[in-house]
């Protein structure tokens, strides 16, 4: 079905997460992602020792995160880069939930296989990456300024839903802290 216009809505960002199983890549991952300067930050993992509801081992696969820095680029163009179907390539909401869960150490996901940080392949500190995204109203571990420094990192298109996510979080931490005075 196609939009009021006739033309399908065409899918792009500045992130996503391709997923496909590994019989189904025809090279290796890296150098398909070394091909593609436009691919800025990259992680990805083989998940194969997870186990389906039914105690069966699933096939392996491989869950690839890309980010394109300030770049939009369209996901079917993603999916060619691949030779995956489009319905392979994902756009990314949190970040650091993509990343925590290519090792699946999420809370969601504490009862599958939990895969070692070591097991990823990655331009950057997945970890680290992952932990700022989380510390959004932690002033338990993280003071305002860490959390705005946090804040004014991000792409303009994150920024902002950031800065009202803190801004509304300082809000509650100071009425909280208000009514529990001495």
């Amino acid at each position: 079905m196609g939009t009021k216009s006739g033309k399908e809505k065409r899918l792009s960002g500045k992130e996503c997460e391709v997923m496909n199983y590994v019989q189904y890549f025809k090279e290796p991952i890296i150098d398909i992602i070394k091909r593609y300067s436009t691919i800025k930050k990259y992680a990805f993992i083989l998940h194969d020792k997870d186990y389906n509801e039914k105690g069966v081992l699933e096939s392996p696969h491989y869950h690839i995160y890309l980010n394109f820095g300030r770049a939009t680029v369209p996901f079917d163009m993603v999916a060619r880069w691949f030779g995956v179907e489009p319905q392979y390539v994902q756009k990314v909401h949190k970040t650091g939930s993509l990343l925590e869960y290519l090792t699946h150490s999420n809370a969601s996901q504490q009862y599958k296989h939990q895969y070692d940080d070591s097991e990823i392949t990655a331009n950057f500190n997945v970890r680290q990456e992952a932990e700022i995204e989380n510390c959004l109203g932690d002033f338990d571990k993280y003071s305002y300024a860490q959390q705005l420094a946090f804040v004014h990192s991000l792409d303009k298109d994150k920024r902002i839903q950031a800065a009202n996510q803190l801004q509304k979080f300082w809000k509650l931490e100071c009425d909280y802290l208000t009514l529990h005075a001495d």
